[in-house]
């Protein structure tokens, strides 16, 4: 079984360069349990491999060829009424076709499909935006 294309430290990078450091939000890669009590900034979970089944070509022909589904979870937590909030939202939201700076490939390179769900919770004073990024690639053995 072939990992991700893709790390946790690579999506922090991504998200480092694409927030711009004036406003001083912070990139977290030690993911919070549903019942912590954290601080503003984005956290970014491990990626995981959560779906892996033949690919009907190679079911067809007999081949080792796999759909492989990684799923990774982005969670921004922030104050209601924050400034910055919309445009952390299409920032983390544009990852899926987002180019690293320096580089001439897009950052999910490899992935024919990326898609992503998004959920909102109102707290009393905070809000949490949690992506759950679903990205399917070929793998072949």
């Amino acid at each position: 079984m072939a990992i991700p294309l893709v790390s946790q430290a690579q999506f922090v990078s991504a998200i480092q360069q694409i927030i711009p450091k004036a406003w001083a939000i912070e990139v977290f890669d030690d993911f919070p349990s549903d019942d912590d009590i954290v601080r503003y900034g984005i956290y970014v979970s491990d990626i995981h491999t959560v779906s892996r089944t033949p690919y009907k070509l190679a079911v067809n022909l007999g081949g080792n060829i796999y759909l492989a589904i990684d799923q990774i979870r982005i969670v921004y937590v922030s104050y209601q009424d924050d400034v910055h909030q919309i445009d952390v939202n299409g920032y983390i939201s544009g990852l899926v076709d987002y180019t690293m700076t320096g580089d001439t490939y897009e950052f999910l390179d490899g992935y024919f499909q990326r898609d992503f769900t998004q959920e909102l919770y109102y707290g009393t004073n905070s809000e949490k935006h949690t992506w759950t990024f679903q990205l399917t690639r070929l793998e072949f053995q």
